[in-house]
């Protein structure tokens, strides 16, 4: 099944190819990506070096389509002409349950004494992963998890993170990789 990746987000080039390749490298064969056939014309091997790898992409899944099993066409410029596979066939390894809930701090509560503006916590399976606390759309405090949590879904920050999901939302976090929460 085609799962669609953007090259720009949030008015920044996402590097998502390069990301998952990276996160396909460190977990499979090496020689998995096929530089002759996976390239996009302006690859950048040093974002692909120095940016971490993408593990999993989360989607919203209301028909319940994305299965452990399901095998996972990686695309870029879907629907284009230019449309793009950027990686190996692969299956989805497992899947998790995910929700941003966000509320607004109507009761001036503070964190580390610091008033903010809106709290997003993030279920994972129905568990409790973190929460995040903002001021004007920048994160000023999270839970330990949610950087790397973050990086491992391609942002390079929480704040990234939470300008991309900013609003209560409820998907499946895809895993082409063992990793879990």
């Amino acid at each position: 099944m085609i799962l669609p990746f953007s090259a720009i987000i949030n008015k920044k080039p996402s590097y998502f190819v390069e990301r998952i390749h990276k996160g396909i490298r460190a977990n499979y064969l090496l020689t998995a990506v096929d530089p002759s056939i996976h390239y996009t014309a302006n690859y950048n091997f040093i974002a692909k070096d120095k940016l971490p790898a993408k593990l999993h992409t989360i989607r919203e899944d209301k028909k319940d389509r994305w299965k452990a099993g399901t095998k996972i066409d990686f695309f870029i410029n879907v629907r284009q002409k230019n449309m793009f596979r950027f990686a190996p066939v692969l299956p989805v390894v497992s899947t998790q349950k995910i929700e941003f809930i966000w509320k607004e701090n109507t009761e001036n509560q503070t964190c580390l004494g610091t008033k903010f503006d809106r709290i997003c916590t993030i279920k994972i399976d129905d568990r409790f992963y973190g929460d995040a606390y903002l001021i004007n759309g920048s994160v000023v405090s999270s839970s330990y998890t949610i950087p790397n949590f973050a990086n491992n879904d391609g942002f390079d920050t929480p704040d990234e993170l939470f300008a991309y999901f900013n609003k209560n939302f409820k998907g499946k976090i895809i895993h082409w990789t063992d990793l879990r929460y």
